[in-house]
């Protein structure tokens, strides 16, 4: 029989046991498994022996253990409780700090991993929200204007031309009642005097309704309307800001713009163009002598409840009704277009639109792509914590309290992520604005609103995408397997979540490589395109005075050219020297040509005939060859000799069954005197690298006075170096009665239409590196994991006779696997897409045979480098150790 006394000692120890636990289901199974165990020894031993094993069992450190855990989750539930959900938060956070701290690489890892996708989207979000997303800056609902174009069919397809003869224009303005208003302009660069000196502006004539139709409200003074002043200008705030010091005190300056003199009356806002995307210096009103003898552009606003369909029916009903005049019959020939105003002037999706939204699409896909890496990196280092998760659950931290937390982790990290991201898009964005795209009107500062709003998007999402499948790995986390500890390398699905994440990356970065590989031949084989005469060369020398108007061809302005280029025709220092008038791509001149005998001209596809008058040494100072024949010499133009040179494809159109040479053309009219070729040129591009064979011809300077207002021609041969600079600095002195010279490179008027190709080659390029760098990331650290993952089963295949070498080829293999898996994958992503991305390319094919084995060596080669690290460290297992390890 048992001694009462030791009983009632024992039942009064746990009733002191059960006075410091809480009432839970814990406790309660504690103190279940304490009574069973001292029932079942109970059988075996009685009195003071039980009591006392009794006693070391509720004072053992496994018992005050188990009391101090239990009473601090009491304690921790009591305080959430406390605090509420904004301190549960806030604990949250710092618990989350703490473990990112105490793994500080891979949580930089992350950080700039995300940093590059971020910070990427942002910079391009600003080049799209001005391109096509918002419209142009501070222009009142831009969806509701409309651009007028004629549209013309010929040999060479469909066309269109912005420009429309001031009659047609302005019945169409006046006439049309489903535009709410309607404006004329035109955009022209003249010299200027805005302060102490005088330099080339950029200006728009326009009519008294351009500002009303555009909606915009000055930053000081006023805008001029129907009403207003013929002497009125409007600058832009950069300019007001640079010459007057602010936009306050340019108001009343009297500014001289060519001819044109007038009274600062407003100053329009940073960014305004109108509709257009150029930057704009000044605007003055209507030349009223000069505007009907002029071609302008049209855009109208819809009036409400009109359709863009009933306007056009209208236009072409007063297109139709309008008699252009004598001088401009072929707008006669042409049909009324409308398109959007975000449409270049083409009346088409401008080039820079279609690449900025390619652009769009590829930083998405980078950012895809560091989400990609990020979980991967995420995943595995919750599955690191894996007994750390076991054991808080355990704990009795709640599974939706844990995702919580790695949930805040994944917060944290998207937000320093963001503000990392910053200076990168910062970065992109100077680049885009000042070097790819520098004569685009931008709104404002590179790190302003939109770019900020961008990238706290970009945060919340990769925040709230990062962290739900590691939140959901916790909440699913079973704790009987976690405590049965189970072996490393048995989780299968996490091993092949992070495989396809990695093999994810690396398709689009293949992808990706092989977009900025065809945009790179595109543009090298732009660069490399002939274009008959030697653009990177040539210096197109214009010089401007207020004494004459630039192109008029006056007697001041011929007596001033024909003394600069006797001038520097005597100069060894040069190069070689001509004048010209209707120079390719700077200008091109058309006028009617004859032949006796026939009642037409044939045409070509590229348009024409497009006449030059030329003094002599003209060929060769453009570089254009003479195929045959002879060139016009300065003999020629002194004795008026009646004598003209022809182009290649003229030739064979003109006289396809005789000899060009001795043939007779007339300029102008049938009876005007004939001109005989006496020698055929190659053929050269007038307006651009995509273009058709066109009708040529070259006369004499001084031919006809149609063919007025030369230009200078210098050639630097590449061993002159001369500068820009330099050659207006020599100019400047040597010719008297100008105010400023102007002197550009002839390819650089080409810009435009290189800066689609050059955008998409840089940008496409920069990005593209970045996304292979960080797939190249996502393949090392998944075979990082897969080794350590893998540990146990490399020990038993080397204990089995496996040589270091074939661990180390396995590991390469599936670098190298995974390389091509991305290729191929890639390169079918990218045949998909070809519909779309063809049109962006410039005489290469999406299958070009260059690009896609060079990116394939490329990317191969990095997967290989990214496996070099993991093979070794399989390659280095110790059998025996791992093997001790997981016994």
């Amino acid at each position: 029989m048992m001694d009462p006394r030791w009983r009632y000692g024992r039942a009064a120890l746990r009733r002191c046991l059960v006075a410091l636990l809480p009432d839970d289901d814990w406790s309660q199974e504690f103190l279940g498994e304490l009574d069973d165990e001292l029932a079942l020894r109970a059988r075996s031993r009685h009195g003071p022996g039980l009591t006392i094993w009794y006693v070391r069992q509720l004072f053992s450190r496994a018992t005050l253990g188990f009391v101090w855990a239990v009473r601090a989750r009491q304690r921790g539930r009591r305080m959430m409780g406390d605090m509420g959900i904004v301190g549960g938060l806030l604990l949250d956070f710092r618990q989350a700090w703490r473990g990112m701290a105490r793994d500080r690489w891979a949580t930089l890892t992350v950080i700039a991993t995300l940093a590059v996708g971020i910070g990427s989207v942002s910079a391009m979000f600003g080049l799209g929200e001005r391109l096509f997303l918002s419209g142009p800056p501070h222009v009142a609902e831009a969806a509701e204007l409309q651009r007028v174009f004629l549209a013309f069919e010929d040999v060479g397809g469909r066309r269109t031309s912005p420009w429309i003869p001031y009659s047609t224009a302005s019945a169409i303005r006046d006439g049309v009642e489903a535009f709410d208003g309607a404006t004329i302009y035109r955009g022209f660069e003249e010299l200027a005097a805005l302060g102490p000196g005088a330099r080339p502006v950029t200006a728009v004539e326009v009519d008294g309704s351009y500002f009303g139709v555009m909606g915009a409200v000055p930053v000081e003074g006023r805008f001029f309307g129907e009403d207003g002043p013929a002497d009125a200008v409007v600058l832009s705030e950069p300019v007001a800001r640079e010459e007057f010091g602010s936009p306050a005190a340019a108001l009343g300056r009297t500014v001289r713009v060519g001819s044109f003199t007038g009274t600062v009356v407003g100053v329009a806002p940073t960014g305004f163009a109108g509709p257009d995307l150029a930057r704009i210096d000044l605007w003055v009103p209507l030349d009223r002598e000069l505007m009907r003898y002029r071609n302008w552009w049209l855009v109208g606003r819809l009036a409400r409840g009109r359709s863009p369909a009933a306007a056009l029916a209208e236009a072409a009903s007063v297109h139709e009704a309008v008699d252009p005049g004598p001088s401009s019959q072929w707008a006669r020939e042409g049909s009324v277009a409308l398109a959007d105003v975000t449409d270049d002037l083409a009346g088409e999706r401008s080039a820079e639109t279609s690449i900025a939204v390619l652009l769009l699409v590829v930083v998405g896909l980078v950012l895809v792509i560091s989400w990609a890496n990020v979980l991967n990196l995420l995943l595995a280092r919750v599955t690191r914590r894996r007994s750390e998760v076991v054991v808080r659950i355990a704990l009795g931290v709640g599974r939706w309290r844990l995702a919580r937390m790695l949930l805040s982790e994944s917060v944290i990290l998207s937000l320093l992520a963001g503000l990392a991201s910053l200076p990168l898009a910062y970065a992109e964005g100077v680049l885009v604005r000042d070097v790819l795209l520098p004569g685009v009107a931008w709104r404002g500062p590179v790190l302003g609103p939109e770019l900020v709003t961008a990238t706290f998007f970009a945060v919340v999402a990769s925040g709230l995408l990062l962290g739900v499948w590691p939140a959901r790995f916790a909440y699913r986390t079973d704790v009987a397997g976690g405590l049965s500890q189970v072996r490393p390398g048995s989780g299968g699905g996490r091993t092949r979540a992070h495989t396809a994440l990695a093999a994810g990356q690396v398709t689009l970065s293949a992808a990706l490589l092989l977009c900025a590989g065809l945009f790179v031949k595109s543009f090298w084989t732009l660069r490399v395109t002939d274009l008959g005469v030697a653009a990177a060369e040539v210096h197109a020398v214009t010089l401007r005075s207020f004494d004459f108007q630039t192109g008029a061809g006056d007697e001041a302005e011929d007596a001033v050219y024909a003394q600069a280029y006797e001038s520097m025709r005597q100069r060894d220092d040069i190069g070689r020297v001509a004048l010209a008038v209707g120079l390719p791509f700077f200008g091109n001149v058309g006028i009617s040509v004859h032949l006796d005998g026939r009642d037409s001209v044939p045409a070509l596809p590229g348009g024409g005939p497009f006449l030059s008058a030329v003094s002599g040494g003209y060929f060769a100072a453009m570089g254009t060859r003479i195929v045959r024949g002879d060139p016009i010499s300065d003999a020629d133009v002194a004795t008026g000799a009646k004598v003209a040179v022809v182009g290649e494809a003229t030739a064979r159109a003109l006289w396809p069954a005789g000899d060009a040479i001795g043939a007779c053309v007339r300029i102008g009219a049938p009876t005007d005197p004939c001109y005989r070729v006496v020698g055929i040129a190659a053929d050269v591009h007038r307006v651009g690298y995509r273009e058709a064979r066109s009708l040529q011809l070259y006369f004499p300077l001084g031919s006809s006075d149609a063919l007025s207002g030369a230009t200078l021609i210098v050639r630097s041969d590449g061993l002159m170096g001369v500068s820009e600079s330099d050659l207006a600095a020599v100019v400047q002195r040597t010719v008297q009665g100008i105010d400023y010279v102007d002197v550009r490179r002839l390819d650089t008027f080409l810009d435009a239409q290189i800066r689609p190709w050059r955008l998409g080659a840089v940008m496409l390029s920069l990005v593209s590196v970045l996304a292979m760098v960080i797939a190249v990331a996502g393949v090392f650290s998944v075979l990082s994991y897969l080794v350590a993952q893998r540990r146990r089963e490399i020990g038993v295949r080397m204990a089995l006779g496996a040589s270091r070498d074939t661990i180390h080829g396995q590991i390469l293999k599936m670098a190298l696997g995974s390389g091509l898996v991305g290729v191929a994958t890639g390169y079918l992503a990218v045949l998909a897409g070809s519909r779309w991305l063809a049109p962006l390319l410039f005489e290469t094919p999406v299958t070009d045979p260059v690009v896609m084995p060079a990116v394939a060596v490329g990317l191969l080669a990095a997967a290989a480098v990214a496996g070099l690290i993991p093979a070794a460290q399989a390659s280095r297992v110790d059998p025996v150790t791992s093997l001790r390890a997981d016994g």
